[in-house]
C-alpha cells in the first residue's frame, strides 16, 4: 500500500467578498498517494486554486490540517519537498534558459559549484538540453512549459505540483508533456496534476479526485472512481411495437423501430424481469464503463455552480 505524500484533513477556507464570505473549502478531506500522477478535476469556482495555493504553502487554512510527506504545509520542510508549476508564468525573456534556471537553483538552496550541474540535469530531463543557451522568447509555449517544470525540479522536490500544465497548447505538445510526466512519475516523483482536461487525467493518472463546491464528490485509483459507474446498454424489439411499460428504464426509440436504454449494472436483473410479457427479442446487452467526463458532469451540476 503506498504511503501518503499529502493529506489534507477537514480543511476549511472562507473569502470576505461584496456579497458576503464564499466558503471556497468546506472541510475537505483528501489523501494523495506517494509516487502516484494524481488527477485533481473540478469546475471553475470548485476550491481547485485554493486547494493547491494552500498546498504549496501561499495561504493558510481557516481549520484543518494539511500535511506534505508529514510536514505541516507552508513549513520550510514542506516547502523543500514541493516543486510548482503554476496555470501563469512570468519569465525574464531576455535571460537564456541556462541563466534563468541558475537563478531557481541558488534560491532553491543549491550549494555555488553545484549550480550548473544541477541544471544541466534538469534541462536534460525535461529533453530541453540542446536549448540551454536560447532565451526564453525564442521558446514556443510547449518548450516554455518544458522550462517550467525543468525550474520546479532542479531543487530535487519530491512532490510536483502543475496547475493547468497544457492549457493552451497544440495536440502534439499536449502529448510530449504528458509523455514527460510518465517519465518523471518513473524517475520517483510524485506528481499533483490539475487540469480541465479530464481525458488527460484519465490517460495518465494512477488516482484523481472530484472537487465541487469545496466539497470532495469522489476520490481514488482511477479503476475505483470509474469502476463506480458500470452501465449496461439495453436493446430490446417489444411485441405490440410500444415503448416498454414500468418506471425502471428510460427509453428511447431506435430506427429500426427498437427500444434503447442505458442503465447501473446493479439494475439490469430487475429491468429483465419487468420485460418478461412485453419483450419479443433482446438484441443487445453490452458492459461499459462510463468515462471521467461522464463521471465529472454527474457530480458537477452546472446548476450548482458557485463561484469560490
Amino acid at each position: 500500500m503506498s504511503t501518503a505524500a499529502v493529506k489534507f484533513e477537514s480543511v476549511k477556507k472562507t473569502y470576505k467578498s461584496r456579497q458576503g464570505r464564499i466558503e471556497a473549502l468546506k472541510g475537505l478531506d483528501l489523501v494523495i498517494p506517494e509516487g502516484q500522477i494524481f488527477g485533481f478535476a473540478g469546475p471553475n469556482g470548485a476550491g481547485k486554486s485554493t486547494s493547491i495555493k494552500i498546498l504549496v504553502g501561499l495561504i493558510r487554512p481557516d481549520e484543518g490540517a494539511v500535511t506534505v510527506f508529514g510536514h505541516p504545509s507552508g513549513s520550510k520542510a514542506a516547502k523543500s519537498l514541493i516543486g510548482f508549476l503554476p496555470e501563469v508564468t512570468l519569465y525574464h525573456e531576455f535571460m537564456s534558459a541556462k541563466e534563468l534556471l541558475a537563478i531557481h537553483a541558488t534560491l532553491s538552496g543549491i550549494p555555488a559549484n553545484e549550480i550548473a550541474g544541477k541544471c544541466e540535469e534538469a534541462l536534460e530531463r525535461v529533453g530541453l538540453s540542446d536549448r540551454v543557451n536560447y532565451r526564453l522568447k525564442e521558446f514556443s509555449k510547449g518548450m516554455k512549459q518544458r522550462f517550467g517544470i525543468a525550474q520546479a525540479i532542479v531543487g530535487n522536490p519530491k512532490l510536483l505540483v502543475l496547475d493547468e500544465l497544457t492549457s493552451g497548447l497544440d495536440p502534439k505538445a499536449q502529448a510530449e508533456l504528458l509523455t514527460l510526466l510518465t517519465e518523471l512519475k518513473a524517475q520517483g516523483l510524485t506528481i499533483f496534476f490539475s487540469s480541465h482536461h479530464l481525458r488527460e487525467i484519465e490517460k495518465i493518472c494512477d488516482s484523481v479526485a472530484i472537487i465541487h463546491q469545496g466539497t470532495l464528490r469522489t476520490s481514488g485509483t482511477l479503476d475505483e472512481v470509474l469502476g463506480e459507474d458500470v452501465t449496461v446498454s439495453l436493446k430490446v424489439m417489444t411485441k405490440d411495437g410500444q415503448e416498454p411499460k414500468g418506471e425502471l428504464a428510460q427509453w428511447r426509440r431506435d430506427s429500426d423501430g427498437g427500444f434503447l436504454t442505458i442503465i447501473k449494472k446493479s439494475e439490469t436483473l430487475a429491468l429483465i424481469q419487468s420485460l418478461e410479457g412485453q419483450v419479443e427479442r433482446i438484441h443487445n446487452l453490452e458492459t461499459r464503463r462510463q468515462s471521467l467526463e461522464e463521471i465529472f458532469h454527474r457530480m458537477t451540476p452546472k446548476e450548482e455552480a458557485e463561484k469560490s
